[in-house]
């Protein structure tokens, strides 16, 4: 809870409450998550746009697991 208490203070961390339908019962639940405001928000949403295409990749087989600890383990470094 600390580093998200600090990423509130330094990246605009907000929190957010939506309705999610369920998998199994006809109802829908409420969930909470976490969203990121301004310009930081923008960047860090284009990041983890990254990321989860990474996880795909490696879920559907397209990267090893050790090409995707590679890519966690330099990453967004490489960008600069």
């Amino acid at each position: 809870m600390r580093f998200l208490f600090k990423m509130e203070d330094t990246l605009g961390v907000r929190i957010s409450g939506i309705e999610v339908s369920h998998d199994i019962y006809p109802c829908k639940i409420k969930k909470t998550m976490i969203t990121f405001e301004g310009e930081s928000g923008i960047v860090l949403d284009s990041l983890l746009a990254s990321w989860k295409k990474k996880q795909i990749e490696l879920e559907t087989g397209k990267i090893t697991k050790i090409e995707y600890e590679l890519w966690k383990a330099d990453y967004p470094d490489r960008l600069i």
